[in-house]
């Protein structure tokens, strides 16, 4: 038993739960090790949280580590996939964070009576979020809000959805919803990161000759000039 303790997290969990909505009852989605769970009780985010996870030996760790610092009446464990463990209106808001974008994307379409249910939806993808955006969207859910961390190395986005009618340009749903409307942390040196990324594929191509390579130089350039654009907006005061 933990004794007095408050959990500690990483910045890019710490980051996505800043999202959250204070709420009577968070899904925690996927939720391992139970650390997201434990940190939004503890930090008045969430008054109670179901944990779910789709593995039984990930979800005995959210179990334990929950039994250390005696949260076991607010926290309440399932195992299952995704929302399918969850009634209608009985968690004001889901939390998916650490997943893949399709993966999320996935959960979202398997269980849409379910997710149509929440107030919000706080999504973290380990990857480019730009399908998730694409495909949340094109089912009926709109992003009220995005956040950028960085961390080891590596930005990860972050999406507050709700449902809701909502139109992304290409470029918003590539770099996000704030592009040329609100300046955020680490925007800019994520667009300059993307403008990296492009000009590494061109420098890959090189001045091979094919029809594959002048498609691809040809998006190179496109999306290296439109994130250019971006990157001094985000950079203008």
């Amino acid at each position: 038993m933990v004794l007095n303790t408050r959990i500690n997290i990483n910045e890019r969990l710490k980051k996505a739960l800043s999202f959250v909505p204070k709420c009577d009852c968070m899904a925690d989605i996927g939720s391992d090790h139970g650390y997201a769970s434990i940190y939004a009780v503890q930090n008045g985010i969430a008054k109670n949280v179901i944990a779910t996870d789709i593995s039984v030996p990930s979800l005995a760790k959210t179990k334990k580590l929950v039994s250390e610092f005696s949260l076991e009446s607010s926290i309440e464990c399932r195992a299952g996939n995704g929302f399918e463990v969850l009634e209608k209106g009985e968690a004001k808001v889901a939390f998916i964070a650490g997943m893949g974008a399709e993966l999320i994307a996935d959960i979202i379409e398997n269980s849409d009576d379910i997710a149509r249910s929440f107030e919000s939806m706080v999504l973290q993808p380990m990857n480019s979020a730009e399908p998730l955006r694409r495909r949340i969207t094109n089912k009926g859910y709109k992003i009220d809000a995005e956040g950028i961390v960085f961390e080891n190395g590596k930005f990860y986005q972050i999406l507050k959805c709700s449902c809701g009618e909502c139109t992304l340009s290409d470029i918003e749903c590539e770099l996000g919803t704030y592009v040329f409307k609100e300046r955020i942390p680490f925007a800019a040196e994520y667009i300059e990161h993307m403008i990296n990324h492009y000009a590494k594929i061109l420098e890959y191509v090189g001045e091979n000759d094919t029809e594959q390579a002048k498609v691809k130089k040809r998006e190179a350039f496109m999306k290296t000039n439109e994130y250019r654009r971006a990157l001094e907006w985000a950079m203008s005061k």
